[in-house]
Parts: structure tokens; C-alpha cells; sequence
């Protein structure tokens, strides 16, 4: 097991060491993220944010963070580390989707795909707290009562298919639309065209349909990174004022001028958490040991999945 740890590198004066209580796995390009920062091999990039820990030393400069603190966002002593960690990716998703993707506006419409995504609750309580009407869809009654159930639940829930989403839209909303839809995923194609139709059919809405539910100046976040739009859509678009924007939340720590955002992210997590504005979804766990006996059989490990340490 020694090979898996390496000798803890010297801190500099603004450097912080952390002892990690829990963290968990990401599903990233690294090639990707390899090819980007190709030209650019002095800087360092941090692996992830998804972590929780304690602080064990601190550079002679660092003056906001002591020894025993609990991090990364700074934690109340009240939140346990697994609970921190499991919620971190989608509030950073939540974050970045509505903040600085969708611009929300108090009184916007907000429509939320797959309503019950772990990240999908915790953009619905964001919205709610920040002024939105939501409208989420979900598949059954059951994930519709277990929304309901939610500190702040969703304004409307609307139990549907792919094939009636925009006109469940439009009469919710008095045939106006909505000023934001964030997707958890798009139909690229018309289903008759695709080889494994029964497989997809009513999974994902098509690009047409969530254009269709925009209002005019609406904004779609897509988390979709092969998303084409062909002529009629981006016709659509345009006649709508419409646009597009692609999500990708751990984007900021691709870039180490937008860090200071990333802290205000997970520092105002960190005071809706220990106010009890937000209800976390539960998570997967397994033990660091049981991740190393992972590896070395070649097991695969579902990415989300959380490691106590």
C-alpha cells in the first residue's frame, strides 16, 4: 500500500496542509485537461474540490486559516465531512449553472430537468431561495412526492415524457415560457433516426423541445458537450433572442485567476449549510481500503462515489 503515497512536498509561506477526511471520485476528461494546459506546465492544477479535511500545518503568510480548521469550504462543526463532500460537485454545479450561466433574476422562471438529480435538488433550493419559480420534471409520481418533501419544494412538478414537455411548459406558464432551462442531458437526434430508439426514447427532451419552452431573452445552461444545433434551431434561437451556454462546473479550477469566485462559491455553501437552508441528498460510501482493493482488482468505481479516509 506504501506505493501509493509520496513524501509530503515543503510548504511555502502561503501554503496550507490538509489532512483529508473525505473525498470523491470525479468523472473528467484528464486527457482533456492535459491537452489544454499542454503550453503551460508551470502551473499547478488542482486535482479536485471535492474534498474535506483538516488542516494540520500553514505557511508563515496564511492569517484566515489555523491549525484544526475544517475545510476546504470552512466547516461548522456541526456538518459532517461525508455530508460536506457528497454535496460540493453539485453545488458548484448548482452554483455556476444558475449564478453565472443563467444570470437568475428574481421573479425568472426556472425549468429543471431530471428534477430528482442530487444536483437537480440542490439547484431547486437555490433558485427558490434566490427569488425563481421552478418547474422540475420527473419521470413518476413517486419521484414527484419525494420533491414535494423538500424544505423548499418546487413550485411545479410536472410528471411527464419527452413527447409532451413543451406543451406542459407553456400551459404552466400561461403559454409565456420559461427565462432559464437547465438540462441534464439532450436527444441530439429525432428518435426514429437512432439505432436503439426503445433505449433513449423519452429519456432526454430534443434540442427543439427545450428551445420551444424558452422565452424571449431565454437562457438554456446545457451540461451536453456534443450539443450541435442545426439551422431551424439556431433560427429559433435567434427569433427568441435566445442563448446557449455550456456547463462544465469544474472549470474553475482549470483557471487560477477565477479561484477567488470558486471561494465565494463554496463559502456561501458553507453558511446555507450550517443554517439548514439546504437538504443534502445522501450519497454512496466506501473506505479508502476498500478503494485500494478496488484498483489493484480492476474493479470499477461509479464516479460520485464517496471515500471515507
Amino acid at each position: 500500500m506504501s506505493s501509493y503515497f509520496q513524501e509530503l512536498p515543503q510548504l511555502s509561506s502561503s501554503d496550507v496542509l490538509v489532512q483529508v477526511k473525505s473525498c470523491k471520485l470525479l468523472d473528467i476528461c484528464s486527457e482533456t485537461v492535459k491537452e489544454l494546459f499542454a503550453k503551460y506546465r508551470q502551473i499547478d492544477i488542482p486535482g479536485a474540490v471535492e474534498v474535506t479535511g483538516v488542516i494540520t500545518e500553514t505557511g508563515s503568510q496564511v492569517t484566515s486559516l489555523k491549525h484544526n480548521d475544517r475545510v476546504v469550504v470552512k466547516l461548522p462543526d456541526s456538518i459532517d465531512y461525508l455530508l460536506a463532500t457528497s454535496v460540493l460537485g453539485d453545488v458548484l454545479h448548482a452554483y455556476t449553472a444558475l449564478q453565472y450561466m443563467a444570470r437568475l433574476n428574481i421573479g425568472d422562471v426556472v425549468l429543471i430537468l431530471d428534477g430528482v438529480a442530487s444536483w437537480a435538488r440542490v439547484t431547486i433550493q437555490l433558485a427558490l431561495i434566490w427569488g425563481a419559480k421552478v418547474i422540475t420534471v420527473v419521470s413518476t409520481m413517486t419521484e414527484k412526492s419525494a420533491l414535494e418533501k423538500l424544505p423548499l419544494p418546487p413550485d411545479v412538478v410536472i410528471v411527464n415524457d419527452s413527447n409532451t414537455l413543451v406543451n406542459d411548459v407553456m400551459e404552466e406558464t400561461s403559454g409565456l415560457g420559461v427565462d432559464v432551462v437547465i438540462d441534464n442531458g439532450v436527444c441530439l437526434f429525432p428518435h426514429e433516426d437512432h439505432p436503439d430508439t426503445e433505449m433513449i426514447k423519452g429519456q432526454f427532451p430534443s434540442k427543439h423541445d427545450i428551445i420551444s419552452t424558452l422565452t424571449v431573452g431565454g437562457r438554456w445552461v446545457t451540461s451536453c458537450p456534443h450539443l450541435q444545433l442545426d439551422p431551424p434551431d439556431c433560427d429559433q434561437l435567434l427569433l427568441r433572442s435566445a442563448t446557449v451556454s455550456f456547463l462544465f462546473s469544474q472549470t474553475w479550477l482549470l483557471c487560477p485567476s477565477k479561484h477567488g469566485k470558486l471561494q465565494h462559491i463554496l463559502g456561501d455553501f458553507a453558511k446555507k449549510l450550517s443554517e439548514k437552508k439546504l437538504q443534502i441528498p445522501q450519497a454512496q460510501w466506501i473506505s479508502f481500503t476498500e478503494l485500494l482493493n478496488s484498483v489493484e482488482s480492476g474493479v470499477t468505481i461509479q464516479p460520485g462515489t464517496l471515500i471515507k479516509l
